[in-house]
């Protein structure tokens, strides 16, 4: 089954989802027409253009009007038919009848959790921990209404334009999500804890801290890009003192160990 078979087993649908069709279909259509209607856009002088006016703007769904171009027309007519009038043919799963019926009982159990372990492609079936009262608080608390002060506050003094004020401020948001990715390579199974903020409600106010601050980080002389850099770093230092030490440490659980207000005040 797909915990034998890796992360990325996909199961086949048995049939084709005719709505989800459609929209890729749309999304192409818009695509191709946004394409030609902005083709001469290049040919713009873009020395004085500074990215951030336009990098952080609310997402657009206008599409441009037909009949601008009667062979982009007649192309999209053409490939729109073709794909949504072409006959279904049966399709032949890639799991077994008991895979199926393994793959809707573990959907349906709430009390584990499916992750890929930390290093590696192991696929890890594990108890689900984040419900265990002892150990975390449930809370009911939104952001949102910090989020739309602060970003209010940060576009009445200037510091952010008009198109990162309604960036930052988004809507239909959910909240962030905690998961434990499982270090099965060390004793006793730790887990790397990862928060996703795709689609929260700070998602659009970090990306806009996230551009500043990177202008300034590489600036700071702690600053190592990557493993590589570190390593070129290493090679400048021609001469290594008698006796000298290189020494790595290792420290467990780094980000969720520093207080907030010690963060706050280094950064």
């Amino acid at each position: 089954m797909f915990v034998i078979e890796g992360h990325k087993f996909s199961p086949l649908p048995s049939s084709v989802d005719r709505l989800s069709l459609r929209e890729s279909v749309a999304n192409f259509e818009r695509s191709l027409r946004l394409t030609e209607f902005f083709h001469d856009s290049e040919s713009i002088d873009n020395s004085d253009f500074d990215p951030k006016l336009t990098k952080f703007h609310a997402k657009s769904s206008w599409t441009p009007p037909a009949n601008r171009d009667k062979y982009l027309d007649s192309f999209i007519s053409v490939v729109t038919s073709k794909i949504m009038r072409a006959p279904e043919h049966k399709a032949f799963g890639n799991l077994s009848s008991e895979e199926s019926c393994a793959l809707r009982n573990l959907k349906s159990n709430f009390n584990v959790v499916i992750r890929q372990a930390d290093k590696g492609s192991a696929v890890v079936v594990m108890d689900r921990l984040l419900d265990d009262t002892t150990v975390y608080q449930r809370t009911e608390a939104t952001v949102m209404s910090d989020i739309e002060r602060l970003a209010d506050q940060l576009h009445n003094e200037d510091v952010i334009t008009d198109n990162m004020h309604q960036y930052a401020i988004r809507l239909n948001t959910r909240p962030a999500r905690f998961y434990l990715l499982p270090k099965v390579h060390k004793k006793g199974v730790p887990g790397r804890p990862v928060i996703s903020a795709c689609g929260s409600a700070t998602e659009g106010l970090s990306e806009i801290v996230h551009y500043f601050l990177q202008l300034y980080i590489p600036t700071f002389s702690s600053f190592i890009k990557d493993t590589d850099d570190c390593i070129l770093r290493i090679r400048d230092i021609n001469v290594i003192p008698p006796g000298a030490l290189l020494v790595t440490t290792d420290v467990v659980a780094l980000y969720p160990s520093i207080p907030h207000s010690d963060g706050l005040r280094s950064s």
